[in-house]
Order: C-alpha cells, then structure tokens, then sequence
C-alpha cells in the first residue's frame, strides 16, 4: 500500500492509497518487490509529491483475495493501485461497486471486469483484445501444429483467455492447437519430456505471473525444436523468465502492452535508473504501478480528493499523459490502448566479448 497525502494550502491531509506487493506463488519462495520498488522510486523521484509508501500483500490465495482490501477500506483507506490478478479480482468486485472506494488495476484482464460502470480501472487493455492480438500474431507464423501449454493455476484468465485465443486462430489460419493444462507452480521437466519429443511448429505459453518456470518450459521445448517460436503472454514479461529460458530468447516473441524499451526512449532510461537504484530490472507490471501512480498524483493536484471525482476527471479526459506513455481510458474505465509485439536477441557467453 502506499499513504498518499495532498497539501491543501499549508495543512496536509492525508489521502491513503493501497499499494499491492503479491506474495509468492510457490511456498519458501521469494517476494518479487518490483511494485514496491516502483512506489518507492517514484516518491524518490517526485520529492514534492504529497504520496508515501504504505506496504500492503496480496494472498496467492484467490480465496483470501477480498481479506487485505476489505481491511484496508475499513481502516478508511479509498484509493488502490491493485496488483490482483484476474483470479483474485473477480472476487473482490462488490469493493468496488459503489464510490467508497477507487481501484486503478495494472495486471487483472477477465472480460468479467469488463463495461462495468464501477469504480474499478484498469490500466491494460482486457484479454478480449490481448488474445485476439496473440491470435493475429501466431496466424502470420509458418507452421501447422502449435503446443499450448494452459496455466490451470489462474483458470479466470487463462480459460477465457485460450477460448478467445482458439476461437480467432480458427477463423484466421490453419494451426492445428495441441493444449496441455498445467499447474505452472508444480511444472518438473518429466512432465512434459514426452510431449516436448513431438516435432512441433510453435509453442504458447498461455500462462503468466511472472513465473520463472516458464523460461524452463521454453527452454525444454528448444532443445527439440530450437527453430520454432515461442509466444509469450504479457505476463511473463520479465527478466527472470528471460534469464531462465537461455539460449530460447532468441525464438521467443513476447507480447505486451507496452513498448519494447529498446524503440522506448523514456521507457529505457526508467529502467536502467531503476536498475541503477535497486540493482536488477523490475518486471512489467511495474510500469503499470508507476503510471497509475502518476494518474493519481495528477488528479491529486487538481484537488479531487474522493473516489467519485478521480473518477470522474480520469475518465473526463481520452488520453492521460505519464512518463511512461498515454493511457486511454474508455467510459468504464477499461484501457482501450493496443498491444505490440517484439523479439529478443542473446548471445550465448563463449560468444560474447570478442572470445573465439
């Protein structure tokens, strides 16, 4: 969570804001403290802005999900910049039904939450539109049979996800899906040592989290089909995954929301200051912290300081400006932004530095 408060003339009056930090999905574990790091730097960054950081976790519990939130809001907390996924969110809508409370989502893309007059905002785009962008994408590939490897551990987006996904691959291209349902948290290379023998043309990882175990599942499938590509969800736009999948980076083709940092100027000098900061390179729903930080922050300044006037003045403008890119707000406060595509390039270390 983070405290925000605003300066009204020269008394200060305390705004609360939630900030989630999501507890590990596997037990023993690491936190990822990308979000909170986010929080922090911004505040370093921005010393005259009246917000300060506030911690507050998110259960791997979906069931657990309502816990955290329905404490803070009694507590007389109003403002979230929620890190829930899908799972977690669905579950916590009637938080956010009436003008007690504002959330500014940045990782939750259900259609569930979708043309919701509520107080429920999200800073991406629904996975109506991110898998009809996948879709397209694998559609424009070569290839006949496609390996789906489906995360059963957030089925509230991951079921709805490879429905939509199925359903405009078929009416576009010829793919033959092959699906493997999964829990990503338990994968062991002996899971899938038979089905990674079969010659496929391509592989989609339709899972994310940021779990590190889906470079692993990248890099089993390289070994046997080291020309084939890999899809990645937005979800697993993260180092750590990049890191685990080797030599495999180079046949993956990462989606996401935002801009790839390397044709993103402002996006790259955000990440190596943090990197610089903090020591290692946030994942990318950080960005989504940040930028929900600045909508926040502006509104804030304009002196809208209940969930009913954020509200209405961050969806009284089409576009917001962030340092991180616009935002695009529809009427429900859904994104209405768009989605890109990227590859990556690693080169193997007995090949880099100039060595033979």
């Amino acid at each position: 969570m983070a405290i925000v408060t605003v300066t009204l003339q020269s008394q200060q009056i305390a705004i609360p804001v939630a900030i989630g930090i999501d507890l590990p999905l596997t037990p023993g574990a690491a936190i990822d403290p990308s979000d909170k790091n986010a929080a922090d730097f911004y505040k370093e960054q921005n010393p005259s802005s009246p917000i300060e950081i506030y911690d507050s976790y998110n259960s791997p519990d979906p069931n657990q999900a309502l816990n955290e939130l329905e404490q803070a809001i009694e507590k007389g907390i109003q403002f979230f910049v929620n890190t829930q996924a899908s799972s977690h969110a669905v579950q916590c809508l009637e938080l956010f039904a009436s003008d007690q409370a504002l959330s500014i989502n940045v990782s939750a893309t259900s259609t569930r939450l979708s043309d919701r007059d509520d107080y429920f905002l999200r800073i991406v785009p629904d996975l109506e539109k991110e898998q009809s962008f996948i879709a397209n994408e694998v559609a424009r590939l070569k290839g006949k049979r496609l390996l789906v490897l489906q995360d059963t551990g957030n089925l509230a987006y991951s079921q709805p996800a490879l429905e939509v996904f199925r359903q405009q691959l078929r009416n576009s291209s010829k793919w033959q899906l092959h699906v493997q349902r999964m829990l990503f948290t338990d994968y062991h290379p002996k899971q899938l040592l038979a089905l990674m023998q079969q010659p496929w043309d391509g592989l989609y990882i339709l899972g994310g989290a940021y779990q590190p175990s889906i470079g692993n599942m990248a890099q089993q499938f390289y070994q046997v089909n080291p020309k084939a590509p890999i899809v990645f969800t937005p979800w697993a736009r993260s180092p750590a995954v990049l890191a685990n999948a080797g030599e495999a980076a180079n046949q993956v083709i990462q989606i996401s929301p935002y801009l790839d940092a390397s044709s993103d100027p402002a996006l790259k000098r955000y990440l190596q200051s943090f990197k610089r900061r903090f020591g290692y390179e946030p994942h990318a729903m950080s960005i989504g912290t940040r930028q929900a930080l600045e909508l926040l922050d502006q509104a804030f300044a304009k002196g809208h300081r209940t969930p009913h006037a954020v509200k209405q003045y961050l969806l009284s403008k089409p576009v917001h400006s962030t340092s991180l890119g616009a935002i695009r707000f529809n009427r429900f406060g859904d994104n209405a932004g768009k989605y890109h595509s990227y590859g990556f390039t690693i080169t193997p270390p007995n090949q880099s530095q100039g060595k033979p």
